[in-house]
């Protein structure tokens, strides 16, 4: 399982699974990009820089397009925001007073609020905030959390190299209940 892993880390597919997968995070999947970052550079490190990238570029272009398209259409965006996974009424309340208290600078906590990105983006779009400004900020604020997930992957997968692929199995599995038990705290 390992092997079989690592080799798909290897691939080109890996870095077009991840594009769409921050893509579609940024549009309307409610799972981070990051959990299959982490999960790929954890096996292989040593493609940081590519899945990082292809990362980012997803999530930059999804966000924008979202950006753009909450700015264009607000009541269209936020009706199709409220009928998302895991969006709340309390998430779009919460992002709509932080941008309204402090603007554009709001997309600066945006990556650790809880709050999914899509929210923010669609309240941005409500409040006219200008797209010039809201498009650096988050991604900005995004990649930075994004960074950090990849640096802290390739550490860890570095000092368990000896112990992963003997115990894959059991690193997966604690990997996807670790994840989905944070998931739970942050969501509900």
């Amino acid at each position: 399982m390992y092997d079989g892993w690592r080799s798909f880390a290897a691939s080109r597919a890996a870095a077009i699974l991840v594009f769409v997968w921050a893509v579609g995070e940024a549009t309307v999947f409610p799972i981070l990009a990051d959990f299959l970052l982490a999960a790929l550079l954890i096996v292989l490190p040593a493609r940081r820089w590519i899945l990082l990238g292809a990362c980012i570029a997803g999530m930059a272009a999804g966000g924008i397009v979202t950006v753009l398209v909450a700015r264009a259409a607000p009541g269209f965006a936020i009706d199709v925001l409220r009928d998302l996974p895991l969006v709340t009424q309390s998430h779009i309340e919460r992002a709509d007073r932080m941008l309204a208290e402090d603007g554009v600078a709001g997309f600066a906590v945006q990556p650790v609020s809880g709050i999914p990105f899509k929210v923010w983006a669609v309240v941005a779009g409500q409040q006219a905030l200008a797209p010039w400004f809201v498009i650096p900020a988050f991604i900005a604020a995004r990649s930075a959390r994004m960074m950090l997930i990849a640096v802290a992957a390739g550490v860890l997968g570095r000092l368990l190299a000896c112990w992963l692929r003997d115990w894959f199995v059991v690193f997966a599995v604690a990997y996807v209940l670790l994840f989905a038990a944070g998931f739970a705290v942050v969501v509900l």
